[in-house]
């Protein structure tokens, strides 16, 4: 039987508050989204620091299947 983070990161329906995991990452990704929040909007080099600390295994995936925003910004 798979564990609510692996039937999120298969695309399918899941339940994020049955498991701890992806749990610590929402409250992790709320409290960076915070911090990113709260620095002044021409400060790229701070907003840009935050958005590498938030890196995640999925979202190197998603640029590897094509998913990814390369080239917005």
């Amino acid at each position: 039987m798979k564990t609510e983070l692996e039937k999120c990161m298969s695309g399918e329906p899941f339940n994020g508050g049955r498991d701890p995991k992806i749990v610590e990452m929402i409250l992790r990704t709320r409290r960076l989204l915070a911090r990113f929040n709260a620095t002044d909007y021409a400060d790229h080099e701070r907003r840009q620091a935050l958005l590498r600390i938030h890196r995640h295994p999925f979202h190197r995936r998603a640029r590897a299947d094509g998913l990814g925003l390369e080239g917005r910004r």
